[in-house]
């Protein structure tokens, strides 16, 4: 078993299988002494006992006290937030660095806040834990505006909204990389 871990939780209506083959691939190269774990769910974010059910998976990982970094790709930012608030009281769980990439933390659209609130989701800033957010300059899903968490550490990647996950080993996507070793 390594030291530690990498958590990702892709965003909506993502194909778990390409996760596993583009950014699982390539994460697990480049950290190959990490354990890499990728939620496999496709949902929407209406679907709040989808939601739940995610949380739920990624809390139970978490209570072997593994050091683990968790990584959010658009509302799969969401649901890693979540899951590092509703975390914050268990002494097993052991969050190093909470990353979000395009993710809409101060971004409204119908159901979003409902889906926020649903998983409990807290838009504040994080007591000891590094965070580190990234906007997309080229995001028609997400505006980078929106993409930042109170007190983050956040860069603006020359990138689209999927492209990290499309094509993960792309140069502009360098900071995001960094930020998970």
């Amino acid at each position: 078993m390594s030291q530690d871990r990498i958590i990702f939780i892709p965003g909506i209506l993502t194909s778990p299988e390409l996760q596993k083959f583009q950014w699982g691939r390539s994460a697990q190269e480049m950290f190959p002494e990490r354990d890499i774990v990728i939620i496999e769910k496709t949902y929407l974010y209406p679907q709040h006992e989808v939601l739940e059910s995610i949380c739920e998976e990624v809390i139970t990982l978490l209570e072997d006290g593994i050091p683990t970094v968790l990584l959010g790709h658009s509302f799969g930012g969401i649901l890693a937030t979540a899951v590092y608030w509703r975390t914050r009281e268990n002494n097993r769980v052991d969050i190093t660095k909470l990353v979000t990439v395009v993710t809409p933390h101060s971004f409204n659209a119908p159901g979003l806040e409902e889906a926020r609130q649903a998983v409990g989701y807290e838009y504040k800033k994080a007591t000891d834990t590094p965070v580190y957010t990234f906007g997309a300059k080229i995001d028609h899903v997400v505006p980078r505006k929106y993409t930042t968490y109170p007190d983050s550490e956040h860069v603006d990647i020359r990138g689209t909204h999927s492209g990290m996950w499309l094509n993960p080993r792309k140069w502009r996507y360098r900071h995001v990389w960094n930020v998970l070793r």
